[in-house]
């Protein structure tokens, strides 16, 4: 059985443990997806952001993998705390990715938006590493979410 999105562009996804994984396998089955247009380079594109990386593609007896450039769209990303992703294949060796955090919702922002990374062997551009930073919220506007919160459990 396949996974297909409801655009119909094939999918499948990764769950990344604590830890960097060194390299992705595509799956066996999903090969038949890009077997025709398979070369050793591919981008990877965070859809919430728009950010892309270059990655290299190796193949080894196991199968196929995602290498070089890997490990620096995790550490950009920071991803490694039982994150899931969800790669759709976009044609042309690029797969746009969505990035689920371990509460099941999806990251918004995992990247800052229009900015661009590079790999050491492909640059694309540079932006400043690491999730975007929090916004800093004061006691009053606390207070007011809860009265507006209850204002509407109220209703």
């Amino acid at each position: 059985m396949d996974l297909l999105t409801q655009d119909n562009r094939p999918c499948f996804f990764k769950i990344i443990s604590d830890g960097e994984v060194p390299v992705v396998r595509i799956p066996p089955k999903f090969l038949k997806h890009i077997s025709k247009e398979l070369s050793d380079k591919a981008t990877i594109t965070v859809l919430s952001s728009g950010s892309s990386w270059n990655v290299e593609v190796g193949e080894t007896r196991s199968g196929l993998y995602l290498q070089r450039g890997w490990q620096k769209f995790l550490r950009d990303n920071s991803l490694g705390d039982a994150e899931f992703l969800l790669f759709r294949y976009d044609g042309n060796m690029c797969f746009s990715v969505q990035v689920f955090e371990k509460s099941g919702c999806e990251r918004v922002g995992a990247s800052d938006s229009g900015m661009h990374q590079e790999s050491a062997e492909f640059p694309i551009g540079k932006r400043p590493r690491g999730r975007p930073k929090k916004a800093h919220v004061n006691s009053e506007q606390v207070k007011n979410l809860h009265l507006r919160n209850l204002k509407t459990i109220q209703l």
